[in-house]
């Protein structure tokens, strides 16, 4: 290729709150990104790949706040849309009104619009409805991490708009071998956001209520001050059931990621990954969360979301956890075993590579 050859421009949309018009600075040093898997497994993946392709990145977090964050918007070849989401009313407005405004823009300059699309919005009665919408509406393409959230997103999209299945990639650099169990405490870890904590919450009367022979357990909850704090007010109603139960509140550090997860995963025997098939706003879920567990090298238990039942040669899925943890620690050398052969092979696809 030649090196004097012009690049071609893709503007890349995402939202932060704290940053207002470009936003490269935070591709450019990953752990800056924050704890959303969205950026970190497929985001960045892209803006690393679209370099490769001789385009030139332009990476804009819009806000209807701030008018000046438009004049940043200029004649791209592509735009590719990150997820986009806020946490509060006024966030959303704020990001819901700027990149409907900026997507127009560059929709109107001839951009193609790409779409990465993680998150089941449509479900939703609020005005991430209606920017998604409209997303779908002037895509070109998008982008989905799983088959059942293509499929359930099916009805939404415009018949000219192509479409692909890119799975999310494991975040663990190494592959690791199960833990063996010493002496007669089993340890367990849960990990993940503040929207996947209630879950877990939902299951611990049944769970501190589980004996199994003279065991005692360890919880590591690798989660966010929110998190921790939603534990310790469940623990203080179940105090009779906890007397074979340690509990290990670890905060997750953004900076240290994913070796701190790593770490975690590795020291534990077994992962609950609990969640609801018939929660809308999990529905299509992606695979990321059982992948990294299992090549942590633990037992992993899940609930049977549709992406994670297409593990399940390798992984514990079903809806009923606690009678599944008592089964993974009656029978952990034989699922060990089964892990360790069949792992590679059925991980192979999400291979960063």
């Amino acid at each position: 290729m030649n090196k004097n050859q012009q690049k071609k421009i893709l503007t890349a949309l995402s939202y932060f709150i704290d940053v207002q018009g470009e936003a490269k600075a935070l591709f450019e040093k990953p752990k800056s990104l924050g704890s959303a898997a969205s950026l970190r497994i497929q985001l960045l993946p892209a803006i690393r790949a679209i370099q490769r392709l001789n385009y030139q990145p332009k990476i804009l977090s819009l806000h209807a706040k701030n008018p000046e964050t438009f004049d940043l918007v200029q004649k791209s070849e592509v735009c590719l849309i990150g997820k986009l989401s806020a946490n509060s009313p006024e966030s959303m407005r704020d990001m819901t009104i700027a990149n409907l405004a900026g997507i127009s823009l560059l929709k109107s300059s001839g951009s193609k619009i790409v779409v990465q699309y993680c998150d089941n919005t449509f479900h939703r009665k609020d005005i991430i409805f209606d920017l998604y919408k409209y997303i779908f509406s002037v895509a070109d393409h998008i982008v989905f991490p799983s088959k059942a959230l293509q499929e359930m997103s099916s009805r939404h999209i415009n018949s000219k708009t192509t479409q692909s299945i890119i799975l999310d990639p494991w975040q663990l650099p190494s592959s690791h071998i199960p833990q063996k169990i010493s002496g007669n405490e089993i340890r367990l870890i849960w990990y993940g956001s503040n929207k996947n904590i209630w879950y877990l919450l939902d299951l611990f009367e049944k769970i501190f209520s589980l004996h199994v022979g003279n065991t005692n357990f360890e919880l590591t909850i690798l989660g966010t001050p929110f998190s921790h704090e939603q534990v310790k007010k469940r623990i203080k109603m179940l105090q009779s059931h906890t007397s074979n139960w340690k509990l290990r509140l670890v905060p997750w550090l953004v900076k240290l990621q994913p070796k701190q997860l790593e770490f975690e995963l590795d020291r534990a025997h077994i992962s609950l990954i609990p969640s609801d098939p018939k929660d809308p706003a999990k529905a299509g879920v992606s695979h990321n969360r059982l992948v990294d567990s299992i090549r942590g090298g633990c037992i992993s238990i899940a609930s049977p979301m549709e992406s994670y039942k297409e593990l399940r040669n390798i992984a514990l899925v079903g809806n009923n956890i606690p009678m599944l943890m008592k089964q993974a620690i009656e029978n952990y050398d034989k699922y060990c075993a089964v892990m360790s052969e069949k792992r590679d092979e059925c991980l192979q696809k999400f291979d960063p590579s």
